[in-house]
């Protein structure tokens, strides 16, 4: 082959075989261009670069010439090696996030650890009861002082402008020291307020039930018998029995009998059914107080005893207490347990078919079977058929007779006992302590806070305020008579609450330095003793249940109707079923009532799971219940066959007023076995009729 110029050299080429000093990719007919044949001090412009770069070994490109690696969205496969991590990395926890956006959250539950505390007005819609801690109980009293003070200071700023009386002596009893002296009145140091008080006697004395056969109080001096259902009207008095107030176990008399030796004494009632104790459950109790022993023979407290087969029991010469079948059978204590001078109280209690036992003072002292019949003799209290002698009369008193067709017991028991409590007194007087005038004076006014706490007082009648300026005598006895009422009581007007303030208009009174106010209360309550509400209550008790089935019968006629049987127009039962949750039996009352107390009636000694009292106010009674108690297994009890009466006292303790109460189930079977056929409220120490309360009371001289 020909060349123009020099012919080249075999390779390496160097410049001077290259005519115009560059080599195109053109001039590269065949072969590869291998590393080797580039040198190293030779640049490739990386936009001659097409294609996936694989692998370069120390490429010596720039940074923008490689693909960029801070950016996680190129990192599409493989591990990250721990140290290509930070140590403070947010764990999924949240642990480590800071400015977090919550707009951010979308799912899922942040844990209470990472919720800080949370402002009041943050909060939005209801919290559930159940999310609410009990916050501590905040003392009131500062601020009943100062709204009592308040009302004072207005009424006394009005009566100085009035009437020109510029001094005055403010008092809102929160303590003694502006109180001279109390007549049957009391001061409430907790809500600061003087009302009339004295120690009441709440009688033991029994209240007649359905079960009640026969009641003697021995109160009046016909011996009247005091049974509702059963009522025996007046007994015959044989011999020279006497109402007499030497000694008396409950009210002001009892019956003494045996007092003359001349003839047989005793109360007599006709032969009747209600005598007939052969085949039934039967109680018969009573306070006996002997003045002796019978010297021979026997005295009879109650008995039918007429001849062989008649049922009584009596005390014996020896002091034993006996009760059995002429004739045929008895039971009886040791000897020396009837004491002599002292009241006890026996029961004679026949519970079922045959089962008799004999209590003292509720401590259980004879047991035996039978000892009850069916006769045709009359009953006589204090003595036997007057046929015989005079020495089966009783030598002693006797009160509170009962006779029932129940087992009142069948295991030890507290007997009936008057018991003492702190209640409104219908009359008191409360007289301030004595301020001095710089001046005689003439003229005195008032301001009084009140509040009725029950019924409507009439001030100037129900409770009249007095003013002086020349008071006599000395604490606690006053002796002067220089008081005038208050020449008029302005109008009402409520000032916090139900507390009233009442302006007292300008009074004329004996001239002097003596300043003092005087308050008198009348017609206030008396209150009304705990006792068992018993006979048909339907119109005043209405009842409801939610979450049990009934099998037979009806609520309100088998609970609250006063009749004790095992029938369906007069009792109810369930089937036997789990309630449901929340079940209940709710009492609804006509008016509010405190229960402390109450007798279930049922015919078995079945339990239905348990169960709690609880009370509400709240209208309608949906809602609003407060626990009364603790829980407690209902049903059960005594000793069949009998009705059997549990003593539902788990409402002991309650001092509220509630028109709603329920029995709420909590958990367990109820049975289909009982019959359920009464239930019996003890309503508490409750109050009926007027009670004022001086809440504060200030004086313009």
């Amino acid at each position: 082959m020909g060349y123009i110029g020099k012919q080249p050299t075999k390779v390496p080429l160097t410049s001077e075989d290259i005519v115009d000093e560059s080599i195109e990719s053109a001039d590269i007919k065949e072969g590869t261009i291998v590393n080797s044949d580039i040198n190293a001090a030779a640049g490739i412009v990386t936009s001659k670069v097409t294609g996936a770069v694989t692998s370069i070994t120390s490429h010596g490109l720039a940074t923008s010439a490689t693909t960029d690696t801070t950016n996680a969205d190129n990192i599409g496969s493989g591990t990250l090696p721990d140290a290509r991590l930070p140590a403070t990395l947010p764990a999924k926890s949240g642990v480590n996030l800071t400015a977090l956006n919550a707009s951010e959250i979308t799912s899922g539950t942040i844990p209470e650890a990472r919720i800080t505390t949370l402002d009041s007005t943050k909060l939005t819609g209801t919290i559930a009861v159940g999310r609410l801690s009990n916050a501590p109980a905040t003392d009131l009293t500062p601020v009943h002082q100062g709204i009592a003070t308040l009302g004072l200071h207005i009424g006394v700023a009005d009566n100085k402008a009035a009437f020109n009386l510029p001094n005055a002596f403010i008092d809102t009893f929160e303590d003694d020291t502006g109180i001279a002296t109390e007549t049957d009145t009391d001061r409430d140091s907790s809500g600061e307020y003087v009302v009339t008080s004295s120690e009441i006697t709440v009688s033991g004395a029994y209240t007649a039930d359905a079960n009640t056969l026969l009641l003697l109080h021995m109160e009046d001096t016909a011996f009247t018998d005091s049974s509702t259902a059963t009522n025996k009207g007046d007994p015959t008095i044989n011999g020279s029995v006497t109402r007499s107030s030497t000694q008396a176990k409950f009210g002001t008399y009892s019956a003494l009998v045996g007092s003359s030796t001349s003839n047989a004494d005793s109360l007599e009632f006709a032969d009747h059914a209600h005598w007939d104790a052969g085949s039934i459950s039967y109680t018969i109790d009573y306070w006996l107080y002997l003045i002796a022993l019978p010297p021979s023979a026997q005295t009879y407290p109650v008995s039918r005893f007429s001849g062989s087969g008649d049922w009584g029991n009596y005390v014996d010469a020896n002091g034993a207490m006996r009760h059995g079948i002429w004739g045929v059978s008895e039971i009886y204590t040791s000897n020396s347990v009837v004491p002599i001078g002292s009241w006890h109280h026996w029961a004679i209690v026949k519970n079922g078919g045959s089962d008799t036992k004999i209590y003292k003072d509720g401590v259980q002292v004879a047991t035996g079977s039978g000892n009850f019949s069916d006769c045709s003799s009359a009953l006589w209290i204090g003595g036997q058929n007057t046929s015989l002698t005079s020495t089966s009369s009783l030598n002693g008193y006797i009160d509170e007779v009962r006779i029932s067709n129940i087992a009142r017991w069948t295991t030890g028991f507290t007997p009936n006992a008057d018991s003492t409590t702190t209640g409104t007194n219908a009359t008191g007087t409360l007289v301030s302590t004595v301020q001095t005038a710089p001046t005689a004076t003439t003229e005195v006014s008032g301001v009084i806070l009140y509040t009725n706490a029950s019924g409507t007082n009439v001030l100037g009648t129900d409770l009249k305020i007095y003013l002086t300026a020349n008071l006599q005598g000395t604490t606690p006895n006053w002796t002067g008579t220089n008081w005038t009422e208050a020449a008029s009581y302005g109008t009402a007007q409520t000032f916090s609450g139900t507390t009233k303030q009442v302006k007292l208009g300008k009074t004329t009174v004996t001239s002097g330095t003596a300043i003092a106010m005087k308050a008198v209360w009348a017609n206030q309550v008396a209150i009304i003793a705990s006792a068992y509400e018993t006979g048909d209550r339907s119109s005043t008790i209405t009842v409801t249940s939610a979450g049990l089935t009934i099998a037979g019968g009806s609520l309100n006629s088998g609970l609250v109707d006063g009749s004790i049987t095992t029938s369906a127009s007069t009792a109810l039962n369930w089937t036997t079923h789990t309630p449901a949750s929340g079940a209940y039996l709710q009492f609804a009352l006509s008016t509010a009532k405190i229960f402390t107390d109450a007798k279930w009636y049922q015919d078995t000694l079945d339990t239905h799971g348990t169960w709690q009292w609880q009370g509400s106010n709240t209208a309608g009674g949906a809602s609003g219940y407060s626990n009364i108690g603790s829980t407690f297994t209902l049903g059960g009890g005594g000793t069949m066959p009998a009705w059997a009466i549990s003593q539902l006292d788990e409402l002991n303790g309650n001092t509220t007023a509630y028109l709603y109460y329920r029995l709420a189930w909590q958990s367990g079977a109820v049975s289909y076995n009982s019959w359920l056929g009464e239930i019996e409220f003890k309503v508490g120490l409750d109050v009926a009729g007027k009670v004022a309360q001086l809440n504060g009371w200030a004086v313009n001289y």
